[in-house]
């Protein structure tokens, strides 16, 4: 079911709807992105979007699907979604939920062209890894989910954390598109989080990488049947 933030302060004749859904009010089971979630295909996810700085540039771009934009947190939510509507958003649509749970319900395998994690996972203490999204399983799930060619898009401002997200993205079979050890190079992404625009004001490093899935799956050896030339 759709779930609208409280806009009384918007004139919603003039601006076109935000779908958003909150993960406990789904049915139990597998999650279709476009029958659940009325998500056209390509579909993209910006995962963690915090503000929501990103998910409005994206919608600024007019570009074909739908972004679906993963958030834990109900007050960036809320803020998000206001954000979106007043900005006229279209072909954005919002989720509320833990991505690590949310991620193997998610459907169906290879419908996503991209994936967006800003500033993932930016805690230092031990006790705070079992909150880590970008890990081994997580991963695996993002190859899944993405078509062939598709890209996992990482920006970070840690840097142990930008060479664990390099080691769980290539485990998982995906390739280096893109790797920026936080110098001056020029951004491979076409949009920005607020985080991103805090950093780069402050002069603080950005640890940016693009992952890629291969445009086209192994093919085995081919069987021939009985009587084929050889």
């Amino acid at each position: 079911m759709a779930h609208v933030t409280d806009t009384r302060s918007i004139d919603a004749a003039a601006v076109p709807l935000v779908p958003r859904f909150e993960e406990h009010e789904l049915l139990p089971g597998p999650i279709d992105l476009r029958a659940m979630l009325d998500c056209a295909a390509p579909v993209e996810l910006d995962i963690g979007f915090g503000k929501g700085r990103s998910l409005v540039e994206w919608a600024a771009l007019d570009r074909d699907g739908t972004l679906l934009g993963i958030e834990i947190r109900r007050g960036l939510v809320e803020r998000a979604h206001e954000r979106l509507c007043r900005a006229g958003a279209r072909g954005v649509r919002l989720l509320r939920g833990d991505f690590r749970a949310l991620a193997p319900r998610l459907g169906p395998d290879g419908l996503v062209r991209r994936c967006y994690l800003h500033f993932p996972d930016p805690w230092w203490k031990k006790r705070h890894r079992k909150r880590q999204v970008v890990s081994a399983p997580v991963a695996a799930e993002l190859v899944r989910l993405l078509a062939p060619g598709g890209e996992v898009c990482v920006q970070t401002d840690v840097p142990e954390r930008a060479e664990e997200f390099r080691a769980a993205l290539a485990g998982a079979g995906l390739d280096e598109r893109w790797w920026s050890d936080g110098g001056a190079e020029a951004r491979p992404f076409d949009v920005r989080s607020n985080r991103e625009v805090r950093c780069e004001a402050a002069g603080v490093p950005v640890y940016r990488m693009v992952y890629g899935k291969p445009p086209h799956e192994a093919r085995g050896p081919e069987v021939r049947g009985e009587g084929s030339d050889p």
